[in-house]
């Protein structure tokens, strides 16, 4: 049992999560009921807000692949908790495990980004 507490810190958190066939869809939903777990726990980054206090929490990302690799949404995509909740509700796509893809497209994205 996963027990997830409030987290005060900064960082950016890209989780890149198999959707594959090889998964099956019982152990994708929970994956990404762990994810919705630990994303309850952030403080998303105000930053995006522009609120100028200086204080700065999490970026999250998300990517799901299978035989293809499909980037959910990025880093800057939200500031909203609730946004960013329901936009965890994503769609179990089955197909082959392409990992390597995954792997090599993540480094190439976050490369881009400076990170």
């Amino acid at each position: 049992m996963c027990v997830c507490v409030a987290c005060h810190f900064a960082g950016d958190l890209v989780f890149t999560v198999d959707s594959s066939g090889s998964i099956g869809l019982l152990n994708f939903i929970q994956v990404t009921s762990f994810i919705t777990k630990v994303a309850h726990a952030l403080d998303l980054d105000d930053a995006l807000l522009n609120r100028g206090d200086g204080m700065a929490g999490f970026l999250v990302g998300l990517t799901t692949f299978s035989t293809r690799v499909s980037i959910v949404f990025t880093l800057n995509t939200y500031s909203d908790k609730a946004l960013l909740l329901k936009a965890l509700d994503v769609r179990y796509m089955d197909g082959t495990t392409n990992t390597a893809d995954a792997i090599k497209y993540e480094r190439i994205v976050t490369g881009l980004l400076g990170y």
